[in-house]
């Protein structure tokens, strides 16, 4: 037991990209909540010393509560927890699912988050979640927005302190444009509200990873069923069913390659290795048996062209005789899933890596879509990191059908990256050490939060300059506060 060691409580935990994140800045778990099964195979396996529960937390008791407490005070020898992290599940909120309406029960999934840390006495509560939860509403009388009662329930807890933010997991070195709404809140008033600067950036250097350094390293194969080969594609080997590659294609020539092979200590705000030696044997290498017509459509694709794009392209230049045989022989699909089958780009990070992952994206130079191991490179998982579990089965669209596991693809496409939560993980760390700066504007911070929840606002506007926050804000709060856009941190008093 080391009472000196910086704890967290992790619920919604998945596979574990926000421990991981967390871990690597010297972090340790003492439980985490989740249920998926496969999930909980992968956190356990990586984390052995956390203590990792199955648990729907749609329905977190009093008893459940005891219990986490008593964890706490067993393995840490202390009553509260440094943090409480979770991403609590996303799709009722993503823009990406058709089928999302007011009212959803997963919308409310953020409430154990809150009591669980209020319980614990958090020093900080952390919640991750896709942007687009700032414009759902709640399906209540009032219309309000699911961001703004997250607001006001951390209000209610005591969370008197609370900003937040949208990150970019480029700008902290993962070559993915993914980007996700971050809240922070605390209940002391001498708790900096900081979020970290971006280390890497889209116009200057050092510039955002891109999909070709992310694959530098990796074999340049293609399916086997694909005539246009991969000039690696005797890598390949038949295991059973499978097509498998166990050999690099490289030695890593990049920081983020090395840093995936285990040869680097330190990459973007990352500072702990938490594994001896290199990555040596490749993993989770499995490549797509696509049969012939899926071949002849990639075949088919343009840079960042998805099938729907494709099927635009084709009936600008291509007879209609022709088109018609294509979607005959089903090489086009008739009924196009219109953002399904997009070819990565080469020369720019990937787009949003979903649990979708597996038939999303196409690979930006062979014909076949992704390997487990290459959408894991595009979260930021490093190669060490192990995935347990199978290389794919049925996508769950039905709630009658979780709690029984993920494929890799599946647990990879829904974890937050790594790297985006070892930024955010420093930045805490830092807050949390002696001597560290002091809050601002102790006595302002939660007028501004009420002014936020009043007026409906939301981070995409304040982004985007659509309010006036020096007219604004300072008529709502009498002038006393200064809103600066160019700060660090939208919510953040300076």
């Amino acid at each position: 037991m080391d009472e000196n060691k910086l704890n967290i409580v992790e619920l919604f935990s998945g596979p574990g990209g926000l421990g991981l994140g967390f871990h690597l800045q010297g972090f340790n778990t003492t439980v985490a909540y989740e249920y998926e099964d496969d999930c909980i195979d992968t956190y356990s396996a990586n984390f052995p010393e956390a203590e990792v529960v199955k648990k729907d937390l749609s329905d977190f008791t009093k008893e459940d509560m005891t219990e986490l407490r008593k964890t706490v005070r067993r393995k840490t020898g202390k009553e509260d927890v440094d943090i409480v992290v979770g991403g609590p599940p996303c799709r009722s909120f993503s823009s990406a699912n058709p089928k999302k309406k007011k009212g959803d029960p997963r919308d409310v999934l953020y409430r154990p988050l809150i009591k669980v840390a209020s319980e614990l006495n958090a020093k900080y509560f952390v919640m991750e979640n896709v942007a687009d939860i700032n414009n759902k509403t709640s399906g209540d009388v009032h219309e309000k927005k699911v961001f703004h009662i997250i607001l006001e329930e951390l209000l209610e807890e005591g969370f008197k302190y609370i900003n937040c933010n949208l990150l970019n997991s480029a700008d902290y070195g993962t070559p993915q444009t993914r980007e996700r709404l971050i809240v922070i809140a605390t209940k002391d008033e001498n708790l900096p509200l900081t979020f970290p600067k971006p280390l890497y950036f889209p116009n200057q250097e050092p510039r955002w990873k891109t999909v070709e350094e992310a694959f530098q390293d990796l074999p340049r194969v293609s399916a086997p069923k694909d005539p246009s080969y991969g000039e690696q594609q005797e890598y390949t080997k038949k295991d059973g069913k499978m097509y498998i590659c166990e050999d690099y294609g490289d030695s890593p020539q990049n920081d983020f390659t090395k840093f995936c092979r285990g040869e680097l200590t330190k990459y973007g705000y990352v500072q702990k290795k938490l594994v001896k030696g290199t990555v040596n044997k490749l993993t989770n290498f499995i490549i797509p048996n696509h049969t012939e017509r899926i071949i002849e459509r990639y075949s088919l694709l343009q840079e960042d062209e998805s099938q729907g794009l494709l099927r635009d392209r084709l009936d600008r230049e291509m007879s209609e005789k022709d088109l018609q045989e294509l979607i005959k022989r089903k090489v086009i699909s008739a009924g196009t899933f219109r953002q399904k089958n997009r070819r990565l780009p080469l020369n720019r990070p990937s787009r949003t890596v979903t649990s979708h992952v597996r038939e999303e994206l196409v690979h930006p130079e062979f014909n076949r879509n992704l390997t487990a191991r290459e959408a894991a490179r595009l979260q930021g998982f490093p190669d060490w990191y192990v995935l347990k579990g199978i290389n794919q089965k049925p996508y769950k669209g039905s709630s009658e059908d979780l709690g029984n596991g993920r494929d890799f693809y599946q647990q990879v496409g829904d974890a937050v990256p790594p790297l985006l939560a070892s930024a955010i993980a420093y930045e805490l760390k830092k807050n949390l050490m002696p001597g560290s700066q002091s809050a601002i504007c102790k006595d302002e911070r939660e007028s501004l939060i009420n002014w936020v929840i009043k007026e409906g606002i939301t981070l995409q506007e304040i982004k985007r300059s659509e309010i006036s926050p020096s007219v604004t804000i300072g008529a709502a709060l009498s002038g006393t506060v200064n809103f600066d856009l160019e700060f660090m941190s939208p919510f953040t008093l300076v």
